[in-house]
């Protein structure tokens, strides 16, 4: 998950990333790192833009880019739920 300040249009906490059941633990870090990376920079480039968020696109993107990147490293699809809060 991930929490951005609507005012600000920061994120003020995450992204936090946690995985179940798709690669051993002690292969996990590189890979938690690059989905936390994209996470971020994802929301950060949306909520950068003028206008309201529409939280159901933003969600969409990131799932997009997100599964690129394991699909491409990992060759699996796994179930992804992005979770983004406004505060």
């Amino acid at each position: 998950g991930i929490s951005f300040s609507m005012s600000t249009r920061k994120i003020v906490a995450g992204p936090d990333i946690q995985m179940r059941g798709l690669i051993f633990l002690k292969d996990a870090n590189e890979i938690v790192d690059k989905i936390s990376g994209i996470f971020e920079k994802t929301v950060f480039d949306y909520v950068q833009k003028p206008g309201l968020v529409d939280f159901n696109e933003l969600r969409n993107i990131c799932k997009e880019n997100i599964s690129r990147v394991v699909r491409s490293d990992l060759g699996k699809d796994p179930m992804i739920l992005p979770v983004i809060i406004s505060v």
